[in-house]
């Protein structure tokens, strides 16, 4: 991986904003029908691989002012069947908090941007309206983007029942 983001970054010395969006939802479905390799296989992209790229950028040198790094509202959807997702992204949203108290020179955050069901554009949109406000959250901190410019989409997103 190295290799591959230092031809990228080569001659870079300074990052105003990092945004790392690894990440997969894996099968909805009670936590008690997931298969560990199906688990593990969500816990590698969605924490390790990010862990792996959070130690290659704090290593390179270069001086870096704020990482984002894309989470998941499945947290508060444990329930509706996100189980693997839930708990993947509960130990990123972790991964971000002991950054940010190791690193306090850099603004960490995990964001969630809202279930992707229409494009990446418009999770992107979303994020990018919010990026001028993260600063405002202590470093290390949870934002669910959906509760903050959506309240209405949150609200009925929390009454749908889990798959049966």
């Amino acid at each position: 991986m190295g290799g591959a983001l230092e031809d990228l970054l080569k001659g870079v010395g300074r990052l105003d904003l990092v945004i790392l969006n690894a990440g997969v939802a894996g099968e909805v479905g009670p936590i008690s029908q997931s298969s560990l390799d199906g688990l593990r296989g969500i816990f590698e992209l969605n924490l390790w691989a990010n862990k792996r790229l959070l130690d290659w950028l704090m290593g390179s040198g270069i001086q870096i002012d704020q990482i984002v790094l894309i989470s998941s509202d499945s947290l508060e959807l444990a329930d509706k069947g996100w189980g693997g997702c839930a708990l993947s992204k509960a130990a990123l949203n972790t991964l971000v908090r002991l950054y940010a108290l190791e690193l306090p020179g850099v603004h960490f955050c995990a964001v969630a941007p809202g279930l992707i069901s229409s494009s990446a554009e418009a999770a992107a949109e979303r994020i990018f309206k919010l990026l001028p406000h993260l600063r405002e959250y202590e470093s290390g901190s949870f934002i669910n983007i959906r509760r903050i410019l959506a309240p209405d989409e949150y609200e009925r997103l929390m009454d749908v029942s889990m798959p049966t």
